[in-house]
């Protein structure tokens, strides 16, 4: 399975993410990861660069509440999309980059599982 590196501030959120990933069985890391699981709360493009920059081979999700510039994300390195809120079933194929499960298209693919508090924002 993926070793994941977990960018996200909102520690409720945090913390059901770190749950879930580690239910489909992913292992959580602090460097050296395959999939980086970011959150750009405020900066976008420097959230992106910066998991890039710390991960050059990882895949980059961005997981975000707010509809980003996703062409400028995707050109600094961002691999997947995922809209929050997103079930289970999204985000193990955005870890395992299924494309066809990715929620590049402006497009919601969320199931009727979707994760309860992941909408949440740091305060």
């Amino acid at each position: 399975m993926a070793r994941i590196y977990l960018s996200e501030p909102n520690l409720e959120t945090r913390d059901l993410l770190a749950h879930l990933v580690t239910r489909l069985g992913h292992d959580l890391v602090d460097a050296d990861a395959d999939v980086v699981l970011v959150e750009p709360v405020v900066d976008g493009p420097g959230a992106v660069g910066l998991a890039r920059r710390g991960s050059p081979h990882a895949r980059v999700v961005v997981c975000s509440i707010a509809l980003h510039d996703r062409r400028q994300l995707a050109d600094l390195g961002a691999d997947a999309f995922l809209l929050k809120p997103f079930g289970r079933a999204e985000l193990a194929a955005a870890i395992a980059g299924d494309h066809d499960a990715d929620q590049t298209a402006g497009g919601s693919t969320s199931s009727s599982r979707s994760l309860p508090g992941a909408s949440g924002r740091a305060k």
